[in-house]
């Protein structure tokens, strides 16, 4: 305990710039006559900043270590500032880059039931006429009743479930007229 008392005496002066260093970093602007000015602080340099005496370009040197940096590497000194408002734009709503995108949905057809309908129904019709007969015809008059319904609905896909149900009626009333005629029991 003795030996650390004792190191912090003999340190006092080093210790006290240190913890002044680390609470206030004063600077020294390099100006363009090659003199310096200062030492000031951050905020004194924000407000030489503003009156444009002091620019990102700008070399400025830490009193504390010597350090020569840009301006533009001083913490807090050049921070990206919002726009003001300007007369005839609206400053109730949050500018764009704090907006969060909001997400896109696909439009809403209606009718979107009975083209779902449609397929199923035409699908179903070519499955259940081979394996349950009469039943297919049914599913495939259903199919292209939906489609129908779809269409009129003003679904885009209308036109497309129209063509797919036509096609397994189609398909099943040739089988239909195939079995018929090969004397298979429908």
């Amino acid at each position: 305990m003795g030996e650390g008392l004792a190191i912090v005496r003999k340190h006092r002066r080093r210790v006290r710039r240190l913890c002044q260093t680390l609470i206030v970093m004063d600077y020294l602007v390099i100006g363009a006559d090659g003199k310096e000015y200062g030492p000031v602080d951050v905020a004194t340099l924000a407000e030489w900043a503003r009156a444009d005496r002091v620019r990102p370009n700008s070399t400025v040197k830490e009193t504390a270590t010597g350090r020569m940096l840009p301006a533009s590497q001083v913490p807090g000194l050049f921070q990206p500032l919002a726009a003001p408002p300007t007369a005839g734009q609206d400053w109730s709503q949050l500018p764009d880059y704090y907006r969060r995108p909001q997400p896109t949905h696909a439009p809403r057809f209606g009718g979107g039931s009975a083209l779902t309908m449609s397929f199923v129904y035409a699908g179903a019709a070519v499955v259940f006429f081979f394996v349950l007969r009469g039943i297919g015809l049914v599913f495939a008059i259903y199919g292209v009743i939906n489609a129908f319904r779809a269409k009129s609905a003003g679904h885009p896909g209308g036109a497309a479930a129209i063509v797919v149900s036509l096609v397994a009626l189609a398909a099943v009333t040739v089988g239909w007229i195939v079995r018929m005629s090969s004397g298979q029991p429908y």
